[in-house]
């Protein structure tokens, strides 16, 4: 079986302050003080900071990462010039996927179905691009597999398990950082080769998890 890994990476997008909402005081007991587990403004605002990047009218993609095992790429936004090149990231990644599908390869990733694709699709709407992946068509193709819900086997509600448990359990390796890091230590020239080696394990691993999985 020949296989093609992908994986995304995302940081908040230029515009997700206008879906920034209205921020509240926590609520307040009777003896005047806050309810347990409730947040202040400030925490309220991190929170969904922090979470914009998951969120396709809150994000935007910074990288896309592809290996067929003996093989690694990558494409990213060039943040050195601050230019936006969402779009022609987009743009490649289709060209590529159909490329490999009619080539028939197997496309793999964690959570390939619930978030790659997705917000790739939803993104590519926002440019005017043709996503070359459809949610209800292509939801049962089995040239394209996701190795988060074939851990699951079926299971409702589907089991969740992170790449980094996944990779340990078949014993091909971890990984090397966090998603949550990646924006970060990608937009700062002196770190960007962190964020795209963190990029490239996470390939690695999801290359070697599917060849486990695809036997």
């Amino acid at each position: 079986m020949k296989i093609l890994a992908i994986d995304i990476e995302t940081g908040i997008s230029e515009d997700a302050e206008q879906f920034k909402p209205v921020f509240t005081p926590p609520k307040l007991t009777l003896r005047g003080e806050p309810y347990a587990n409730s947040l202040t403004i400030a925490e309220q605002e991190d929170k969904w900071r922090s979470e914009c990047a998951l969120k396709a009218h809150t994000g935007q993609v910074l990288a896309v990462g592809y290996s067929s095992g003996g093989e690694y790429w990558h494409s990213y936004q060039n943040s050195e010039v601050n230019k936006n090149e969402e779009d022609v990231l987009i743009n490649g990644f289709w060209m590529c996927y159909d490329s490999y599908l009619k080539n028939h390869y197997t496309i793999v990733g964690h959570y390939l179905k619930s978030f790659d694709l997705p917000f790739l699709y939803k993104r590519s709407l926002k440019y005017g691009i043709k996503p070359l992946w459809n949610p209800v068509k292509d939801r049962y193709n089995e040239q394209i597999i996701d190795t988060a819900e074939l851990w699951s086997a079926g299971s409702y509600p589907k089991e969740y398990i992170s790449l980094d448990t996944l990779a340990k359990f078949f014993g091909v390796g971890e990984k090397n950082g966090k998603g949550a890091d990646f924006a970060k230590l990608f937009n700062d020239p002196a770190t960007q080769s962190q964020a795209l080696e963190y990029l490239e394990n996470d390939l690695n691993l999801i290359f070697k998890v599917a060849e486990r999985m695809l036997k």
